[in-house]
């Protein structure tokens, strides 16, 4: 069980003063030198550089977490780690990390031309075509203490969501080391506005780990090329994405069970690439085999694991506890520094899982999602931190849809509240930073004066959703998520099933009735009337191109024998699912769905029999050509072949003429008064009318 430590909640509404980012040093960062193999300096005039300094001094860092030094065999010693770093090239540890910006000003990207083969790094090689610097790339507790700086406070690689301006918000607050979001190894490879995208970097961001999901060495070897500019300090690869998206793409934790694959996705970027690699997994519900796979991907070149203490299935509202004893016995089996990841909610949980797992490392993401202080110890007012990330995401551009899901996360519990319902539609509908931050600025006008010290406790209101009561903190400040215990989630699962049935059955006893009196067409309640003040950006785009928004889904009804909407064309009243079973077993045409088995059916068959006619035709035709005399109408002609058959009751009369360019067939019906000749070698002929006949069959087709 999570053990939430109260002690631990410190509110802060300034904030700044623990750790400010608005120091007097210089405004404008520089880009990071894309040629160079290690990271940026760093002034020791930042609050965060200060932390560095005072742990390389044999000081703890954020939180009082003291950084021990790894010795080579994978002890744990009591000093700091001090002195200079041969893999950085410095002899000590500053930053010129720029200080927050006004709204208005960006900071300059560090960006590497992804048309050239190597993303601008210069890659050196030896006379046999091999690449030095390949074989002197830091790994395991070497790359721990120098690239990533011992870093113990890690923030997880997101989708859409540890973009720039959230890792520098994160880092302001302690973190340590960050990754950016998964990227499609595929895209990043082919789409080169993609690339260009992922490759931006800044100078002050740093370490920082790209991470990739892939399932083919190949590219994913190219896409390492791509990163060798030295804006990332390794690559990491995603083997845990539970998401049904990797199960269809096949990446992510679906591949844990094809080893030999994974063993040559690591290997070839371990041996053929300057990055260190490492790897973030999820555990096997046998810990034995957890182990085996630990030890599987350090022996194929792994420097760095972190180890999600849950499994494949264990997500959504089934996710649950993590396995703390699992990732201890990862530790133990390996020789590598080992992340943990899962149950970090508050920083005393940070404090429990360093000491009940022996890890170098902890990673959190839906806690630091949540309240990007956590690592500092701090539970801040909601708006305090959306403004400051609102303000980051001006210097560090990202898509308005990042910023919209961060702003939704940081006042979860304020827009749960029937009262801020206008907050939560001015956020969803927002198309500009500015409406975000109009949002933000309402519940800051709102709610302030209950932050202040001495304030009333914020109470509840009677419509208020009951999640607010059971929060240990106000909802106005940030604190983890709470989730629904999986026990309620099942319970309420089984009743929406138990609904869903009974509709169901309401549903069909409604059709019975109508079928009883007759009525097969049902009256559609009318459309709901659409106010476009309510409306999302999509849908008034939707309403801009005169296209209806919202009827469909007041009409539609549900299938007769399923949940889904039927057709509203179809003559079966059922969707088009069941409509094409139905259509297949009963030989049935449904002209609302477009399926049309049995018309289908029926030109088969009008083939095939075409084609059996032929047969017959071309079979009488070969054994009259084996007979003499005129009275079988066969004669030559300039080298051709011609052959007339007569139908004893004389209504028709066929001639077959044969030549080099094909056979040329002559129907001459006697009643009808019609002549049709037909070359097989193009399948068309003409009728003596004037009309052209075209035979749709396969050549020498003649019906």
């Amino acid at each position: 069980m999570i053990c939430v430590s109260i002690s631990a909640f410190r509110i802060n509404s300034s904030i700044g003063s623990a750790v400010d980012m608005e120091s007097g040093a210089d405004n404008k960062p520089q880009p990071t030198d894309s040629t160079a193999g290690e990271p940026p300096r760093q002034d020791a005039a930042n609050p965060s550089a200060v932390m560095l300094e005072s742990v390389n001094n044999g000081a703890s860092g954020p939180g009082g977490i003291a950084k021990p030094t790894e010795t080579s065999g994978g002890g744990t010693a009591s000093a700091a780690m001090s002195g200079s770093d041969p893999t950085l090239g410095v002899t000590e540890r500053k930053s010129d990390r720029g200080t927050e910006a006004t709204p208005s000003h960006r900071a300059e990207p560090s960006t590497l031309d992804s048309e050239s083969t190597d993303c601008g790094a210069t890659k050196s090689t030896s006379g046999d075509g091999s690449d030095p610097a390949i074989g002197d790339k830091p790994g395991g507790f070497e790359l721990w203490h120098g690239r990533l700086r011992s870093a113990r406070l890690v923030v997880a690689p997101m989708v859409d969501q540890s973009e720039a301006a959230w890792r520098m918000l994160s880092r302001k607050y302690g973190a340590e080391l960050c990754y950016t979001p998964m990227y499609h190894v595929n895209m990043f490879v082919k789409d080169v506005k993609y690339r260009r995208e992922c490759l931006t970097t800044y100078p002050e961001d740093r370490p920082l780990i790209i991470q990739f999901c892939a399932n083919n060495p190949a590219t994913l070897l190219e896409a390492a090329r791509y990163c060798e500019g030295g804006q990332f300090d390794a690559l990491d690869i995603n083997l845990g994405c539970p998401q049904s998206i990797a199960r269809r793409g096949h990446y992510g934790a679906f591949l844990q069970d094809e080893w030999e694959l994974i063993s040559q996705l690591v290997k070839v970027v371990h041996e053929q690439s300057r990055l260190p690699v490492t790897c973030k997994i999820r555990i096997f519900p046998e810990l034995e085999k957890t182990i085996r796979y630990a030890r599987m991907l350090e022996s194929a070149g792994c420097q760095l694991l972190t180890v999600h203490g849950r499994t494949r299935e264990m997500k959504g509202p089934l996710t649950g506890l993590a396995d703390w004893d699992a990732i201890k016995a990862v530790r133990e089996a390996v020789s590598i520094p080992v992340f943990a990841n899962g149950n970090i909610q508050y920083l005393s949980d940070v404090h429990r899982c360093l000491e009940h797992t022996g890890v170098q490392g902890v990673m959190t993401a839906e806690g630091n999602l949540h309240n990007p202080a956590l690592f500092a110890g701090l539970h801040p007012p909601v708006w305090e931190v959306a403004e400051e990330y609102l303000q980051l995401a001006r210097r560090y551009p990202c898509p308005l849809s990042y910023a919209r899901g961060h702003v939704f996360k940081i006042l979860h519990y304020c827009l749960l509240m029937p009262s801020n319902h206008d907050v939560r539609q001015l956020t969803a509908r927002a198309s500009r930073l500015e409406q975000l931050e109009e949002a933000v600025e309402l519940l800051r006008q709102r709610y302030s004066h209950l932050t202040e010290p001495g304030a009333a406790e914020w109470r509840p209101a009677p419509d208020d959703p009951p999640v607010l009561t059971r929060l240990p903190l106000s909802p106005l400040f940030c604190q983890p998520h709470e989730r629904e215990p999986i026990e309620d989630h099942l319970k309420k699962m089984q009743a929406n099933a138990d609904k869903q049935r009974r509709e169901q059955q309401e549903q069909k006893e409604r059709k019975e009735q109508r079928e009883e009196e007759g009525d097969d067409t049902p009256a559609r309640p009318p459309a709901r009337a659409q106010d476009p003040s309510a409306l999302s950006k999509r849908k008034l785009k939707k309403l801009a191109r005169g296209a209806k928004v919202g009827a469909n889904r007041a009409i539609m009804e549900r299938c007769s024998l399923c949940c889904n909407p039927r057709g509203l064309r179809c003559e079966f009243l059922l969707c088009r699912l069941h409509c094409r079973d139905k259509c297949y077993e009963h030989n049935l045409d449904c002209p609302g769905h477009r399926i049309l088995v049995k018309t289908k059916r029926q030109n088969a068959r009008d083939w095939h029999d075409r084609q059996r006619r032929l047969k017959e035709v071309e079979e009488d035709g070969e054994s009259a050509g084996g007979k003499e005399g005129v009275g079988n109408g066969m004669g030559t002609s300039n080298g051709e072949e011609v052959g007339k058959m007569e139908v004893p009751n004389g209504e028709k009369a066929v001639e077959v003429d044969s030549s080099k360019r094909g056979e040329v067939v002559k129907m001459d019906s006697s009643k009808g008064g019609e002549e049709v000749e037909m070359d097989s070698t193009n399948g068309v002929g003409s009728t003596g009318s004037g009309e052209t006949a075209v035979n749709s069959a396969a050549p020498a087709a003649v019906s």
